[in-house]
């Protein structure tokens, strides 16, 4: 309070001392983990061109941490802008719809960078041919080889081929007992040495595959 003497009157005024300036770099931090929604940030308005406050529970609708949300939606269409959806640390990128949901691809084109996984062929090691890992496999016999079929889809819809090269001695070939096989006659192997025999089975269910193999390629 400030007194000041006018015309034989005593008035008393009363003002404010201001800290001096701060810079905000003196300011103390205020972390993510501190924020309460009932904090405050003064923001322009461009608009009305003057400062008006605004209550941090009504930026968290707009503005959110997506890392922390485990369960983000979009509101709109995702525009990449000429860049891409990229995995760190080789991981995988996985589209996974709900339930019946389908993954939709539209446009002129399907353009594959390098291939779509599980395409590439696989050596098989032993006598197992495991469908979830592609569609194309190969072997070099080296004894006579019962093979097993593992990871085949329930209710069907893959087919996969086993290309077969015949070892320097002959060797005999076992398919599973779910394989079909015209006139209900399992594939013979050629015998030559070094014989190629390629199979082609298509998946209807777990319990019924159509196969079929042609001899001897040259």
């Amino acid at each position: 309070m400030k007194k000041w003497i006018i015309g034989g009157l005593a008035i008393l005024i009363p003002f404010t001392v201001w800290a001096a300036d701060q810079k905000i770099s003196a300011l103390t931090a205020l972390t993510s983990a501190g924020f309460a929604t009932d904090d405050e940030f003064a923001i322009v308005d461009t608009s009305a061109t003057e400062t008006k406050r605004v209550v941090v529970s009504e930026l968290d609708g707009r503005w959110q941490d997506i890392v922390s949300d485990t369960t983000p939606q979009l509101g709109g269409d995702l525009d990449v802008n000429s860049n891409s959806l990229v995995s760190v640390s080789n991981g995988d990128v996985d589209i996974a719809p709900n339930g019946s949901g389908k993954v939709t691809i539209t446009g002129a084109a399907l353009e594959v960078a390098e291939r779509i996984k599980g395409n590439d062929v696989a050596t098989i090691g032993a006598s197992a041919i495991d469908l979830a890992t592609g569609n194309y496999f190969t072997k070099t016999l080296s004894a006579n080889t019962t093979f097993t079929f593992s990871n085949v889809p329930t209710n069907g819809g893959q087919s996969f081929s086993v290309r077969l090269i015949q070892d320097s001695t002959t060797r005999t070939v076992t398919w599973p007992a779910a394989v079909e096989w015209e006139g209900g006659t399992a594939h013979v192997m050629s015998t030559g040495s070094a014989d190629v025999d390629v199979c082609t089975f298509i998946v209807w269910s777990s319990s019924s595959i159509s196969g079929n193999c042609v001899q001897d390629l040259q």
